[in-house]
């Protein structure tokens, strides 16, 4: 197979499209999963998550600040 794909360039064209639409597809995911913020913590359970998060790596840097507006649809359940 590489030797066919060294000699004939459509077989070469068709297997560099390929990896470059696989590659797209791949990097695409990647940006969903790693890049997107991971949601919205209320202040009632920061504290519980961050001590949770330190027992898994004690060395972690936890980034919070107070939200002054938020918009959008959402349903908040009434804090019991």
């Amino acid at each position: 197979m590489l030797k066919e794909l060294r000699t004939n360039k459509k077989a070469r064209a068709i297997y560099t499209l390929f990896c470059v639409v696989l590659a797209g597809f791949l990097q695409a995911t990647i940006i969903q999963v790693f890049m997107q913020p991971m949601g919205l913590l209320s202040c009632y359970k920061a504290a519980e998550t961050v001590e949770l998060l330190r027992e898994v790596d004690p060395h972690i840097i936890v980034n919070a600040f107070k939200t002054e507006n938020f918009f959008g649809h959402f349903y908040l359940k009434p804090i019991e």
